[in-house]
C-alpha cells in the first residue's frame, strides 16, 4: 500500500496560486483540448454517468450535496467567470474583457464605482462575451459541456480537501479522462 500523496496546507497563497495556474492551462487548451472536454461528459454519461451532475456547473448539480459556505460561493461564482474568460481567449484569441470594456481599470471613476456596486451585471456581461466568444469559435460544437467541465474541475480544486471524495471524483472525471492530470 502506498502512502497518501502529500499536499500542501492549502493556505490562501496556495490557493491562489493553485487557482492562477489552473486558469493558465484553461488559457493555454487548444479547440482540439476543449472539444475534447465536452466529449468527454458525454462519453461519461453515455457510460452511466449521472448526467444531472456531470453536464450541470457544480453549483447547480450539488444543490442537495456538500454545503459550502457564502464565501466560498461568491468565490465560485468569480471562478465560473474566470474560466469562461480563459475559455474564450484559448479558443478565439480575443480577450472579452478588452470586448466589454472591463481591463482598463483606470476609466471613470463614477463607472468603477457604478461596477463595485452592481459587480454582478459587469461579471454577467463578461460571461455573455465570453460565451459567445466560445460558441462561435466552436461552431458547430456545443461548448456548454467543454465550460461544465472546466468549471467543474476548477471548483474541485477550489474546494479541495473540502468535499467528498466522491464528489471531487465526479468534478473531476471529464479534465480527467480528456486532458489528463489536473495542472494543481
Amino acid at each position: 500500500m502506498s502512502a497518501p500523496e502529500s499536499r500542501p496546507e492549502p493556505t490562501p497563497e496556495r490557493r491562489a496560486w493553485e487557482r492562477e495556474r489552473f486558469l493558465a492551462r484553461i488559457r493555454g487548451l487548444s479547440r482540439a483540448e476543449v472539444v475534447a472536454l465536452g466529449e468527454a461528459v458525454d462519453v461519461l454519461v453515455a457510460e452511466g454517468g449521472d448526467p444531472k451532475k456531470l453536464a450541470r456547473g457544480f453549483a447547480l448539480a450539488w444543490v442537495a450535496g456538500p454545503r459550502i459556505s457564502r464565501e466560498e460561493t461568491v468565490s465560485l461564482d468569480r471562478l465560473f467567470v474566470d474560466v469562461v474568460v480563459a475559455m474564450a481567449i484559448a479558443v478565439s484569441g480575443v480577450d472579452p474583457q478588452v470586448v466589454a470594456g472591463t481591463s482598463d481599470r483606470s476609466r471613470v471613476a463614477g463607472v468603477a464605482f457604478l461596477e463595485a456596486l452592481f459587480p454582478r451585471r459587469q461579471a454577467s456581461s463578461l460571461t455573455e462575451i465570453s460565451v459567445r466568444l466560445i460558441g462561435n469559435s466552436l461552431a458547430p460544437v456545443d461548448p456548454q459541456h467543454a465550460v461544465v467541465a472546466a468549471w467543474n474541475a476548477g471548483c474541485a480544486i477550489a474546494l479541495r480537501g473540502t468535499l467528498p471524495s466522491e464528489v471531487d471524483t465526479v468534478l473531476t472525471a471529464a479534465w480527467l479522462r480528456a486532458l489528463g492530470e489536473l495542472p494543481v
